[in-house]
């Protein structure tokens, strides 16, 4: 990580802020635009290719990614880089390919599960995040996700080959976790523990 850290683009956005803020200072389309090519650099030194946060943490993951929409949004004027916009996808593409079936985080990290039996989905943890995820890519699939609307899912076999992709490996032997791209969330995923924080980019 050395200095490439998730305080790095929070830090930005604080800067994005106060540019957004009080556009009437002279030097405000200059911060914004410092803003935008640092959080750039920085947001594409943090994650792996394939959109994961590497301080391998679902909710530095999540943080990161909150921040760096809002950021591109209220810079939006400028010329966000192609690769920003691409990253954000992945990012969102991750946690769409991974939430449990009650939309839930993987238990990698320091994620964290309210314990919660209700069936309202709008209470599950990643509801609203999905939902904003459609909002922010216009794309239907991470709505239906959310809502559970299986007619505009992907086909089930969508997101078998980019789990695979991000370091997670089928065993015999290994603890099952429910996975989210079957639609009836009856497909578990195999996992060795410990084999995604050292997977990164090799495991593409």
């Amino acid at each position: 990580m050395q200095r490439v850290h998730n305080k790095a683009i929070f830090e930005q956005r604080g800067f994005v802020n106060v540019a957004y803020t009080f556009p009437e200072f002279r030097d405000a389309p200059h911060w914004m635009a410092l803003a935008l090519d640092r959080t750039s650099k920085n947001l594409l030194a943090q994650t792996t290719s394939d959109g994961v946060q590497r301080e391998w943490s679902q909710n530095y993951h999540l943080g990161v990614l909150n921040d760096a929409v809002e950021i591109m949004q209220r810079a939006d004027a400028l010329d966000v880089p192609l690769a920003y916009r691409q990253r954000v996808q992945a990012m969102y593409e991750y946690l769409f390919a991974t939430a449990t079936p009650d939309l839930g985080f993987m238990m990698f990290g320091d994620a964290s599960r309210p314990i919660d039996l209700t069936t309202d989905r709008t209470r599950w943890p990643l509801f609203k995040i999905l939902l904003r995820a459609s909002e922010v890519l216009n794309d239907p699939k991470y709505a239906a996700r959310a809502r559970g609307d299986a007619k505009d899912l992907p086909p089930n076999d969508s997101g078998r080959g980019r789990l695979v992709r991000l370091g997670l490996r089928k065993t015999q032997t290994a603890k099952g976790i429910p996975l989210s791209p079957w639609r009836d969330g009856s497909g578990a995923l195999r996992y060795r523990s410990g084999s995604f924080r050292g997977c990164r980019d090799a495991c593409r």
